[in-house]
């Protein structure tokens, strides 16, 4: 398989981070059927509506349900609505939803996840809340998760220090559930909605854009749908005048044109495969496999 030389030379040059999405925990299935262990963002938020239902909260079910049912969801504003109504029930919920045990995971299908780590990187980046990649990771007993924004960690990694597998919960992680940013009020404490806004995680902020800037970061399992993040993207291209990145986006090939769509200002190049599943575990082994020889391995 042909890769773009670039993308190449950041495996071989040790400068390559993976970019981890919803794609990837919506891989893992369950043990004892083969469904999916974790719902997709529409399901989890149908489920909240339904749980609003069981509370008695009718009116607030029906404005979740209707926000899912537009011909272009509302999901950020349906997922507000849901955490303003069920109140302290929300994290419970969330919780329930998003935190099941590692005994009920299929083993085979933690293979995406386990490729992802095969590409070498110490730093893995997310915006999943779960555990998929500690489940998959081949040195859990030295792996490292960082919530949002752990200051040590984030000085380590800027100063290029990472020793130990890590992953960075951008948006969170399910063990810290009251700090997960998943509506848009929670968006805000990282990501700036004007210039002259803080936000509340600013020095997590600075560390993505020097990442994005210094770094080829690949997206796995990520549609680049989600607006505030590919204003990120496009800050730092405009801000180093299109020197920073490239970066890539695995991407399947009958998503192609919705990818050019949606990617069409982000400095984002797509590498095609051809379906869910083994042929995409197939890519993401020979783009592991193209790297110099010798060069491939922890940094």
């Amino acid at each position: 398989m042909n890769f773009p030389r670039s993308l190449v030379e950041a495996l071989g040059r040790k400068q390559l981070v993976p970019f981890v999405g919803a794609g990837v925990a919506m891989a893992v299935r369950r043990a004892s059927d083969g469904s999916s262990l974790f719902p997709s963002w529409p399901a989890l938020l149908s489920a909240a509506a339904a749980r609003l239902e069981e509370e008695g909260r009718n009116k607030d079910a029906a404005l979740v349900s209707a926000l899912l049912a537009l011909d272009a969801p509302r999901l950020l504003e349906a997922a507000q609505e849901a955490k303003r109504a069920l109140g302290p029930t929300w994290s419970r919920f969330l919780v329930e939803q998003l935190s099941p045990d590692a005994k009920d995971v299929l083993p085979a299908s933690l293979e995406l996840a386990r490729l992802v780590w095969g590409l070498g990187s110490q730093l893995v980046i997310t915006t999943n809340y779960d555990a998929v990649l500690r489940w998959a990771c081949p040195d859990p007993g030295n792996l490292r998760e960082w919530n949002i924004e752990t200051p040590s960690g984030l000085v380590e990694l800027l100063q290029g220090a990472i020793q130990r597998p890590t992953v960075w919960h951008l948006h969170g992680t399910i063990h810290h559930v009251d700090d997960i940013i998943l509506t848009p009020d929670g968006y805000t404490t990282l990501y700036p909605q004007s210039p002259t806004v803080e936000v509340r995680y600013r020095a997590a902020l600075e560390s993505l854009r020097t990442q994005m800037a210094g770094r080829t970061l690949l997206f796995v399992g990520v549609s680049l749908e989600d607006r505030v993040f590919g204003d990120q993207l496009r800050w730092v291209a405009q801000a180093f005048r299109g020197a920073a990145g490239p970066h890539f986006a695995l991407v399947r090939r009958e998503d192609r044109k919705a990818f050019e769509r949606r990617a069409a200002e982000l400095p984002v190049e797509m590498v095609e495969f051809e379906a869910f599943g083994e042929p995409l575990h197939a890519q993401l082994r020979a783009l592991a496999a193209a790297a110099p020889e010798g060069r491939l391995g922890p940094r």
